[in-house]
């Protein structure tokens, strides 16, 4: 079944980087078919999605810790001081809440690209703590 609506444009499936799963959103004739107005730009290419599953996946684990309370992602997140992280947690540890920012790279960086990222982490005051 998923076969024949990714042929009909109604959705697209992406391979994830971590193994041979598949991925499957709404494609634009998708939304139309359900009737919603999509802006092109909301469309997002093969390797965000594999990256946007990726950071659900780990953020979903870590909210199995008794510590984290829950997880924001990417997309419901307003860039704060030029930060958007890929997801954020919310948690509590000893009576003490905090939001931590959640980094996922699919290939590896510099470390001067790391470092620079840390940097405008450790100005910011919206995130306590960074998971990269």
């Amino acid at each position: 079944m998923l076969y024949r609506l990714e042929k009909k444009g109604l959705i697209k499936s992406a391979k994830t980087v971590w193994g041979q799963h598949n991925v499957y959103t709404l494609d634009i004739n998708g939304f139309a078919e359900l009737g919603i107005r999509q802006r092109q730009e909301t469309f997002v290419d093969r390797q965000t999605l594999g990256h946007h599953a990726l950071c659900a996946r780990i953020a979903s684990e870590l909210c199995n810790l008794p510590t984290i309370h829950g997880a924001i992602p990417e997309l419901q997140i307003k860039s704060e001081s030029g930060i958007l992280p890929d997801a954020y947690l919310i948690g509590e540890k000893n009576g003490v809440s905090f939001k931590m920012a959640l980094e996922v790279e699919l290939t590896k960086k510099s470390k001067l690209r790391i470092l620079e990222k840390l940097k405008i982490y450790s100005s910011s005051l919206s995130y306590g703590q960074v998971l990269y």
